[in-house]
């Protein structure tokens, strides 16, 4: 437990910097009597980073223990779930980014509800555009929760047989015999 905090502290030196930075200038704001035009886009980008660096924190921290949690012995029998720690660790991060550009985006002036619409119209554009790849990506999704087949497992397709190497999201590669003998 002592090795998981000294990691995560570690991992922190970038994004407390910039909070105690943003939370200084937020203090020292006052003492500058500056006129409100001026006074009111510096309180922006301070909250802006003061938000920007509590979600890097958080995603410093999710980091540490997605890592850390590879290593556990309760995971170990559960091959499933560690497939997927990738993912969720991925997850994590999108949706602490998304959070963070909505956040910047409120803070500047921008209306969410039409910044939401117009990300839900783009998206779902991408997704349509996107589909074999997505359906490569559930794919991968599936083969990583299901375990049908590992790394190292001995598999054959047809003639090719070979030990499978690794296990991406859109293709598996293959560790075949030389044929040559050599």
């Amino acid at each position: 437990k002592h090795e998981l905090w000294v990691a995560m502290i570690e991992r922190q030196r970038g994004p407390l910097w910039l909070l105690l930075g943003a939370l200084f200038s937020t203090l020292l704001l006052p003492l500058l009597y500056l006129t409100p035009a001026v006074s009111q886009p510096v309180r922006a980008i301070n909250h802006i980073c003061i938000e920007v660096a509590i979600c890097w924190i958080a995603w410093r921290v999710a980091d540490v223990l997605t890592t850390r949690a590879r290593l556990l012995e309760w995971l170990e029998a559960r091959p499933g779930l560690r497939g997927i720690l990738p993912l969720i660790r991925q997850l994590i991060g999108i949706g602490l980014t998304a959070i963070a550009a909505a956040i910047a985006l409120s803070e500047m002036g921008l209306s969410l509800t039409s910044v939401m619409a117009s990300l839900g119209l783009g998206g779902l554009a991408v997704a349509l555009a996107a589909k074999n790849t997505l359906e490569h990506f559930f794919g991968s999704v599936t083969l990583s929760i299901d375990q049908s087949i590992r790394v190292g497992d001995q598999v054959r397709n047809g003639d090719l047989d070979g030990i499978v190497e690794q296990i991406g999201m859109r293709s598996t590669r293959l560790r075949t015999p030389d044929p040559s003998g050599a």
